[in-house]
């Protein structure tokens, strides 16, 4: 869709590594075209009342964000999404919106580090803890 000079929603994950991320993304301003990785939930009108909130210091500093989020998915069949090693697994289906309330809390800060414990199944990780 870039190269046809479209602009363009990719669905979650937007790539498997953070190289093919910059080099999309680097992509699209070189062709000055729209990109977007279509999280659903941060268009939230609760996400913009928690931006609100943050920003104006009404609850303090924000000095720890925690978050559970995921579904029961020991029964999903084997020819779910979910199990396909090319769809990045939980860590990218359904961590990364826990990933997305940090950015949430802490607007204009940079990741520094990233701690991750897993439980696999299927050769993909069905259980992810990071923080």
């Amino acid at each position: 869709c870039i190269l046809s000079g479209k602009p363009t929603v990719v669905e979650k994950p937007m790539t498997l590594t953070m190289k093919e991320t910059c080099e999309l993304v680097d992509m699209a301003k070189e062709r000055d075209q729209f990109l977007l990785e279509g999280m659903w939930t941060r268009f939230f009108p609760a996400m913009d009342k928690c931006s609100e909130i943050i920003a104006s210091g009404a609850i303090g500093d924000i000095v720890n964000v925690q978050g559970d989020f995921g579904w029961n998915n020991a029964d999903c069949p084997l020819s779910d999404r979910i199990w396909n090693p090319e769809s990045g697994g939980m860590t990218l289906d359904i961590g990364m919106y826990m990933a997305q309330i940090g950015q949430v809390a802490y607007p204009f800060s940079d990741v520094e580090q990233i701690q991750t414990m897993a439980t696999l199944k299927n050769g993909i990780d069905q259980t992810v803890l990071s923080n």
